[in-house]
């Protein structure tokens, strides 16, 4: 009867030792999850409509300096 109840309890902590660093994954999965959701919102807030201008000068200006460098590197 003895050895029978020390299997069980070995039994149930190898189970709880085996649970245990998944406990973790998974919390730290969904610490993750959440950061990235607020992380969005913040972005989202932060990047509006205003921004359309500058972001096309900004490509025109990268699309201007590429054409200045493969003018100059292809001669």
């Amino acid at each position: 009867m003895q050895l029978n109840s020390q299997n069980v309890m070995v039994e149930r902590l190898g189970q709880l030792i085996y649970m245990h660093p998944f406990s973790h994954v998974d919390n730290a999965a969904s610490d993750l999850k959440n950061t990235n959701v607020r992380l969005k919102d913040t972005v989202n807030q932060l990047r509006s409509s205003q921004n359309f201008c500058i972001d096309i000068i900004l490509l025109c200006i990268i699309i201007g300096i590429a054409a200045y460098l493969y003018k100059n590197l292809e001669d």
